[in-house]
């Protein structure tokens, strides 16, 4: 069990995911951050937007380690919504995920 938990830990380190502000209200703009460690063998990064009506794929190749850490995404005009943010690192024959949800919505009553 604790081998798992290890490996576990591991794969969460190989990619992050940061949404700003994780509650907004529409017409929101948000902000996604993808970290992705350098490493020799990094091909491709995959930033998905996604609710429960649309999805927008943005694809990133990578050229190894010479690659900068950090791939900021604006994501702008959304509406009402639950919306989730997925990053998927691509390593020779490797993939790595790392998700972070985000809503907009509105306050109090709904008006």
């Amino acid at each position: 069990m604790n081998i798992l938990i290890l490996l576990l830990a591991l794969l969460a380190q190989e990619v992050r995911v940061s949404v700003n502000p994780a509650l907004s209200l529409p017409p929101a703009t948000v902000r996604a951050v993808v970290t992705v460690p350098r490493h020799p063998d990094n091909r491709k990064l995959i930033i998905i937007l996604a609710d429960e009506e649309e999805i927008s794929v943005s694809e990133i190749p990578l050229h190894g380690d010479n690659e900068q850490p950090q791939f900021v995404r604006i994501f702008d005009h959304l509406s009402e919504g639950r919306y989730r943010v997925t990053a998927i690192l691509q390593r020779n024959g490797k993939q790595f995920q790392a998700i972070a949800d985000f809503q907009v919505g509105v306050t109090g009553d709904g008006q």
